[in-house]
């Protein structure tokens, strides 16, 4: 009886220990472990999870994959909006005695949105304390005649054609006019759409960050950007920077001012106030973890604004920052095709228009695709040349918003928490191929793996050793 106990402790002692840790690293196909495994085609290690669906085109998958525990992070204090006096010229509003809290930073989703953005942000990925949290909170501060404007009704799936299903001219829908809201109320900031100061220009470039191959890319502007000692403020897309968060941080690195563009860049006065909550949040919250700090401005796509938007962003600690209008200070780099002459056209307005001396301006310009990415480089050069000739043939100074506004560039902290790592350089993630990504369940990572399965295959080698030992000699 001793030797049959003995035996079963030993083969107890000696399965269990073939067993793999339930805090062992792990990766999944799309960005890798957050720890010192290297993810496949140079995919970024942030510490990426995916939520998938088979119902959703483009997923393959339907498993979760968790990030590794987060660093708790501080709470915000309760926020309302004031009884009468309009709310701070940035960030978040006052503090209130009570109500659903508002946290800053943002806690990390359990599950990432996905890359297409033809689809809307739906399902489990609105049900996230993340953006549950959050609306709880806006719907405790923005008053509900605001929250209950009706949205638009998107006619274009990927544009910005909409109908507007309620009065454009009370609500300020910016597409109307277009119209802007100069002056603050109780429950949202002034819009920027022009640097107060003459001759200084507001920078921007949106729909970013993209990656080639370096050329014609978010990295190349950069060197461009450097190369001419230009700050600019970059408006991040959150399903592009998911894809290369390395390149926000290059640009933050940089001395580049980062902020919120959307997740899916859909039109927001066609979403709900759940989706429009989410659309922030996701972004804000991919951008923290990519640069350590909360962005305190936003652009809405294609200028889809209205006063019911205007709140919900409000409440959630941004100012809408728009582009100027009033002289037209759009390049037009995304309207009138990809032609060398269309490119040249663009040039010859730009140095006509935007570098004579002039009212404050804030520009519009694009890092989505190799043509307009092109253009802005171009831009740059010609804002070199214009500087080094004799005499100068420039008359404006090009910089972030931020700071041509005189204002924070981000929520809270202006620099990253101590012990914040950056991401790693990236290509296209794993898991994605030509720009399309596909999502598959979490696997083991390879070495760890391969380590795993021999160790396995020896430790039941002696088992079987001791099976037969023990039966032959006791």
């Amino acid at each position: 009886m001793q030797r049959y106990c003995i035996l079963i402790l030993a083969l107890w002692v000696l399965l269990s220990a073939a067993q793999p840790s339930r805090n062992a690293t792990s990766s999944s196909t799309f960005g890798g472990s957050a720890t010192t495994t290297t993810p496949p085609n140079g995919g970024a290690s942030i510490g990426f999870a995916f939520q998938t669906t088979t119902t959703t085109p483009g997923f393959s998958a339907t498993t979760t994959t968790q990030p590794p525990p987060q660093t708790p992070q501080p709470t915000q204090a309760p926020v309302a909006f004031p009884a009468s006096s309009p709310p701070a010229a940035n960030g978040p509003l006052p503090a209130g005695a009570n109500g659903p809290r508002l946290k800053l930073p943002p806690p990390m989703p359990s599950a990432w949105p996905g890359v297409d953005n033809a689809v809307l942000l739906s399902g489990a990925v609105l049900a996230d304390p993340l953006v549950t949290d959050a609306l709880a909170y806006v719907k405790s501060v923005v008053p509900e005649s605001v929250l209950a404007i009706p949205p638009s009704t998107q006619i274009d799936p990927t544009g910005p054609a909409t109908i507007y299903n309620s009065d454009a001219v009370a609500n300020c829908y910016w597409p109307k006019g277009p119209c802007v809201r100069a002056n603050a109320t109780a429950y949202y900031s002034p819009d920027v759409y022009a640097c107060p100061q003459a001759n200084t220009w507001g920078i921007t470039y949106d729909d970013g960050p993209l990656y080639i191959n370096g050329t014609n890319d978010t990295p190349d502007l950069l060197n461009h950007l450097k190369q001419q000692n230009i700050k600019a403020t970059f408006f991040c897309v959150g399903s592009n920077s998911i894809k290369w968060p390395d390149q926000v941080y290059e640009a933050y690195k940089e001395g580049h001012e980062i902020a919120v563009h959307t997740w899916t860049h859909h039109p927001m006065t066609s979403l709900t106030n759940e989706q429009v909550v989410a659309e922030i949040k996701y972004t804000e919250a991919i951008i923290y973890k990519s640069i350590g700090l909360v962005p305190a401005l936003w652009r809405p796509p294609y200028g889809d604004i209205d006063d019911r938007i205007r709140a919900i962003t409000w409440a959630l600690g941004y100012r809408t920052a728009i582009w100027t209008t009033t002289p037209l200070r759009d390049t037009g780099d995304t309207a009138g095709g990809s032609s060398d002459a269309r490119e040249q056209e663009i040039l010859g307005n730009v140095t006509q228009q935007f570098f004579p001396a002039q009212p404050g301006f804030v520009s519009l310009q694009h890092d989505i695709s190799n043509y307009t990415t092109n253009v802005a480089i171009k831009i740059l050069d010609l804002i070199g040349q214009a500087r080094s000739s004799t005499p100068p043939t420039i008359g404006v100074t090009p910089m972030p918003v931020g700071q041509c506004m005189n204002i924070q560039s981000y929520q809270g902290s202006q620099t990253p928490p101590s012990g914040f790592v950056p991401p790693t350089p990236s290509g296209l993630p794993s898991g994605t191929r030509n720009g399309n990504t596909t999502f598959s369940a979490p696997k083991i990572s390879g070495a760890v793996g391969c380590g795993r399965v021999v160790v396995s295959i020896l430790l039941v080698g002696v088992v079987v050793v001791v099976l037969v030992v023990m039966v032959v000699f006791m």
